[in-house]
């Protein structure tokens, strides 16, 4: 699978070599999806021109189209398109924010139903642009009439550096983001062409060190040691598991940030058992109930590294790079032998 990724994005010596130093490691538990990513990823790294006439023809390949000419007998018709990444997400988000609407109205019907009502109501909606207001904002020209633009797209990035690039050396310049909605590697000029839109509103939030230790003399867990943690994990911690550890759309749920060890009110124990960085982790809804009701449990190995036992004493690494099997050839007990324990 490696081979014929590489091979088929005929990358130069550079890029596959960097491909090979990423997947060598994990070759044994890279997913499909990964090897892709990583594959754009090493395009955008070192073949920029390449990198650059993707972006161009992926730009001049957009549209949208709604096919009028072959009208179904029910009455329906056919929408197909392609868009720029921000705007398809800011579209999901307005249709899925009015199914939710409908179905709060009682709507019986399904979810894709729903969604494809929504778009027209969101049509109706907009026959006239709410892109500009005859109101302006507050402090500017009191008493006039003047029109201005609203902005309607917010983006918030997340630089993360290393010290390297910080002081300019290294792979600094190579200029590779990535989305967290989508997972999806994009270019800095992407990120400029999206931050430049004239509806754009930029967030600029403060420095978070994922290397910091956060402490709070409560259980409830605090929104800056969410952050960290959503920002130091990405997903949930539990085997195999994939969901995203912050909500990225409005009718998900995000992961429950779980006390690793039982929290204790009394400050017993030290500071195992107290809320902090180092002892809380993201967990699935589904996977935080496998944890708290069940035989399930793990423990930290190193911040972002974890232990997890099943009921049945199996053993599996979770880190940055996947999940492993660390069983081996486990024997198998004579009966009336308790199980190893480790």
């Amino acid at each position: 699978m490696v081979a014929r990724e590489t091979i088929s994005a005929a990358l130069t010596l550079e890029a596959a070599a960097f491909v090979d130093a990423q997947v060598a490691p994990v070759a044994h538990k890279i997913r499909p999806a990964q090897l892709a990513r990583l594959v754009e990823e090493a395009i955008a790294r070192y073949m920029p021109e390449k990198a650059a006439q993707r972006r161009r023809e992926a730009a001049d390949g957009r549209h949208f189209t709604i096919d009028h000419q072959q009208v179904s007998f029910a009455g329906t018709s056919l929408v197909t398109g392609e868009l720029d990444l921000a705007d398809a997400l800011d579209l999901d988000d307005a249709v899925r924010g009015i199914a939710a609407q409908l179905a709060d109205l009682g709507s019986e019907d399904s979810l894709d139903v729903r969604r494809s009502v929504a778009v027209g109501e969101l049509a109706r909606r907009q026959l006239a642009l709410d892109l500009t207001t005859e109101d302006p904002p507050a402090g500017e020209e009191p008493g006039g009439k003047r029109k201005w633009r609203r902005p309607v797209r917010k983006t918030v990035l997340y630089v993360h550096l290393s010290q390297a690039a910080v002081g300019g050396h290294g792979e600094s310049a190579a200029g590779v983001g990535r989305v967290e909605n989508t997972r999806s590697p994009i270019t800095v000029e992407q990120v400029r062409a999206w931050c430049g839109h004239p509806e754009t509103h930029l967030v600029v939030k403060p420095v978070i060190d994922l290397a910091d230790h956060v402490h709070v003399e409560a259980y409830e867990v605090a929104d800056r040691i969410a952050e960290a943690v959503a920002l130091r994990d990405l997903t949930c911690v539990f085997p195999w598991c994939t969901r995203p550890a912050r909500k990225l759309r409005p009718d998900e749920h995000p992961c429950d940030c779980d006390h690793i060890v039982p929290y204790r009110d009394d400050g017993s124990g030290g500071k195992q058992h107290q809320t902090c960085t180092c002892q809380i982790a993201p967990l699935c809804r589904h996977h935080h109930r496998h944890k708290t009701f069940s035989a399930w449990t793990y423990r930290v190995i190193e911040p972002g590294s974890y232990l997890w036992t099943s009921p049945h004493h199996y053993q599996y690494l979770r880190d940055h790079t996947g999940t492993l099997d660390v069983n081996g050839h486990r024997r198998t007990c004579p009966p009336g032998e308790p199980p190893p324990r480790d």
